[in-house]
């Protein structure tokens, strides 16, 4: 296929779009990530997938019976990318070198070499027709409604920001699937097996019954992703990637749009590209003629065999998938590329991809089992292990933490088991917990995604057949007929409750302060019954290494229900699955009466507790006037304002174990995303991404009111927040190091900052969430270009008078 005569000057701009090296050098095999982490380990290796099974699902996940039919149904092949939007979401120039080169332009994809069998005179000219018609398809992505849970301000997608983008990378779950990203150190440190075994080598490991260390495995890899997205492109990808990936490897997140926007803005950061995130300006559209080529070839080519874009397809079926033969020196698998005129595709597979799907040919159907074959292809062993297999890799535990860094143990930030999960929830919860309807675990961080509904509504009556238990006795017996020992029945309930469960659980709306653990309203509904009578008798049987403590068999309440475990537990059963559970427990009645929320009425509150914004070491400020700040000690930084009431402090009071974040009684904005305070060679220097900051404490006036002190890179910097009309005054100083310099405060970041006068002679800013914020203009503040849009900066003047910055909202 040759470039077409007409539109010269058009045709050869899309064409030099297809035409270059994209210089990249990585391994290129593609990548399925449970046969990179299950098949290429040794043998005998706990969980290995023999090379049968693990070549089954590389037919699956390479889509061989797109082209090559087979009744087997367990081999039905992954859709491709939905092409409708492409022209929309993807850059042409890296479009053209991925239709050149798939494995050069995106490591590890499992899109073959679709032109391999093309004669490389005519390559070129394929790839600019194609690349011209793709560019035409620029369907709008169907976004979620907007609401006041996840709004969606104008232009959203350039409203990302960085830094938190990459914390939400690293905390939501995506390191599961994809690497860390360069300088981030997950705080939830090993779990208490690597830990345990952390110095011994393999001997010692086995002798102490600790699994063996897992090998390194290869991760999907994102270092295409700068080039071939536009910004808004990756951010709406991110915020419904199962409009663009119908097959549901890259599950939904339940991403909202900011938070979609921010991700975006660290992956551009992280891995940039070759060039702007976005198509190149001026460049015309395509000639006609030389997309309907494009429509035609995409045809011919047979890319429509894996991909949905409205065409149907014109070339005959390939060979059949039983009659192939793996071997074959012209087979679209071979491992020499292919010349022109062989095979259609070309697959870079390496040896051990290779000999897999050759095993897989002469496997029978069934192996492994469907459920199993579910499993591996949805990557859910990614996170979750089930036989001896999977779980959350080594050396990415560390990311998975809680929400505050509350302590509830590995089970309490690593996604669960699923040994045994068919026999522990019931097929209607699982049901709602792979639709996105179910969740029980606020407190985690990591967050269980969504996947295409037709691929997951076999999963719960499958996992329900293959748990099944045969030992269970019948639970929980019935209700005693008698009022009277009904209503003892339900009174033991409460003091068993009252003694042990209400420590880490809430029973719906009524809690003890600071209880963090799972919700036990609707329990009943949840689980198995037969699942739950052993977890309360064996906890540590059921789920090793759980913090749940042996709270019947022999330290049960022997005063209770005649001291029986059996009717003990069946309580506690009946107990919850009342619609109006009663009588409550002793001390939640007592909780619910008592009132330690702190209101500042003459002077300044300071209270130390750790909150979901501030962190750990936060300092909330509470003033009479009703204005209220934040300070993150740890980070050195006014973490977030607001108005109303201050705190309630029966979490950091009342629970001296596992309390919850103490946040703000009223509707918060953030205030600085990190130090807000640098040392810089000149007001044009960069800001530094980690900036060395150590907290000094903090002193109090007359009025008692906090200044506080903290130390970044040698400048002792001393802030002070006074409530205004509507917001507060802010004053910052700093003594200057000797070293020379300046030392600068960015006041305010954005894409769309423009300073301008507020009628009481100061210079303000408006920020996207609303926030002004405002300075004299004797400070001369300026606006510049910074890492993540705008910054509006003023320099400390080196004599350590004050600077006062007013924020309002």
């Amino acid at each position: 296929m040759t470039i077409p005569s007409t539109s010269p000057l058009v045709a050869v701009v899309w064409t030099a779009l297809a035409i270059g090296s994209v210089g990249r050098t990585a391994d290129p095999a593609p990548v399925v990530a449970a046969f990179e982490r299950f098949a290429r380990t040794a043998p005998d290796a706990p969980g290995h997938l023999a090379p049968a099974a693990a070549g089954r699902l590389l037919v699956g996940e390479l889509g061989c019976v797109a082209c090559h039919p087979s009744a087997d149904s367990e081999l039905a092949p992954k859709p491709g990318p939905d092409l409708s939007g492409v022209g929309t979401r993807v850059d042409p120039q890296w479009l053209a070198a991925f239709l050149a080169g798939p494995d050069e332009a995106a490591p590890g994809t499992t899109m073959p070499h679709a032109l391999a069998a093309a004669p490389a005179a005519e390559r070129d000219g394929l790839v600019a027709a194609l690349v011209a018609y793709l560019s035409t398809l620029r369907a709008e992505v169907p976004l979620p409604k907007p609401s006041g849970l996840n709004p969606m301000p104008p232009a959203f997608w350039d409203r990302g920001t960085a830094a938190t983008g990459r914390a939400l990378y690293h905390h939501v779950g995506c390191v599961a699937c994809h690497d860390p990203l360069p300088g981030h150190d997950g705080r939830g440190g090993p779990t208490a097996v690597e830990a345990r075994g952390a110095d011994l080598d393999s001997a010692d490991r086995a002798a102490a019954g600790l699994p063996p260390l897992e090998a390194p495995f290869r991760s999907v890899a994102l270092s295409h992703v700068g080039s071939k997205y536009t910004r808004r492109g990756l951010t709406e990808f991110l915020l419904v990637p199962l409009h663009a990936r119908p097959a549901g490897r890259m599950p939904d997140m339940k991403l909202k749009a900011i938070e979609a926007a921010d991700i975006a803005a660290a992956l551009l950061e992280a891995v940039p590209g070759d060039g702007p995130a976005r198509p190149a300006d001026g460049v015309p559209p395509p000639p006609a003629d030389l997309v309907d080529r494009g429509r035609t070839a995409f045809a011919a080519w047979r890319c429509n065999a894996c991909h949905t874009t409205g065409v149907p397809s014109t070339a005959r079926a390939a060979t059949a998938l039983a009659d192939l033969d793996p071997a074959a020196p012209r087979s679209c698998i071979a491992a020499a590329p292919l010349a022109a005129g062989a095979a259609p595709v070309h697959y870079p597979l390496d040896g051990a991809q290779r000999g897999a799907i050759g095993a897989a040919l002469g496997a029978a159907a069934g192996e492994p089992p469907p459920l199993e074959m579910a499993l591996h292809r949805l990557n859910c062993l990614a996170c979750h292990e089930r036989g001896a297999r999977g779980g959350v890799g080594s050396g990415r535990t560390a990311f998975f933490e809680t929400l505050g860094q509350v302590d509830l143990g590995d089970e309490g930030r690593l996604p669960p088991r699923l040994d045994g999960v068919g026999a522990r929830l019931t097929p209607a919860w699982l049901a709602k917990v792979l639709d996105g309807s179910g969740a029980l675990r606020p407190f985690m961080l990591a967050r269980m995604p969504v996947y295409p509904p037709q691929l997951v509504k076999p999963l719960p009556a499958a996992l329900a057949a293959a748990d099944r238990r045969g030992d269970d006795v019948p639970f929980p017996p019935p209700l005693p007929d008698d009022p009277a020992a009904r209503a003892d029945t339900f009174d033991g309930a409460a003091r068993i409750l009252d003694t042990g469960c209400i420590q880490c659980h809430a029973l719906g709306e009524h809690a003890l302060p600071g209880v963090v653990g799972v919700n036990l309203a609707g329990v009943t509904t949840r689980v198995e019954p037969a699942w739950f009578r052993r977890l309360l008798l064996h906890p540590q049987d059921v789920r090793p290494l759980t913090k749940m403590p042996a709270f019947f068999g022999d330290t049960r309440p022997r005063t209770l229900l005649d001291g029986d475990a059996e009717r003990q537990v069946a309580a506690v059963w009946h107990w919850l699955a009342q619609k109006q559970p009663a009588p409550l427990p002793a001390r939640i009645r007592e909780a619910a009466a008592s009132d330690v929320e702190l209101v500042p009425a003459d002077r300044p509150i300071v209270f130390r507790t750790f909150m979901t914004r501030a962190g750990t070491h936060a300092i909330a400020i509470g003033f009479p006037e009703g204005v209220h700040v934040a300070f993150d000690a740890e980070r050195c930084r006014l973490a977030e304002a607001w108005r109303g009431r201050f705190l309630d402090a029966r979490g950091t009071w009342i629970l001296a174990k596992s309390a919850p974040p103490t946040d703000p009684l009223g509707a918060a904005v953030p205030i600085d995303p990190g130090p807000p305070v640098a040392c810089l060679a000149d007001d044009a220097a960069p800001w530094p991404d980690d900036l060395p900051v150590r907290f000094l404490g903090y002193s109090l006036d007359a009025a008692g009111v906090p200044t506080l002190r903290w130390e970044v890179a040698g400048a002792t910097v001393r802030e002070r927040c006074t409530p205004t009309d509507g917001g507060f005054v802010r004053s910052i100083s700093a003594a200057v190091p000797k070293a020379g310099g300046i030392v600068a405060v960015r006041l305010a970041t954005g894409r769309s900052l423009e300073p301008q006068e507020d009628g009481t002679g100061r210079s303000v800013v408006t920020r996207g969430d609303g926030v002004v914020v405002g300075v004299a203009p004797a400070a001369q503040p300026r606006l510049r270009d910074g890492n993540d849009g705008r910054e509006w900066i003023v320099v400390l003047p080196a004599d350590g008078t004050a600077v006062e910055v007013l924020y309002r909202w």
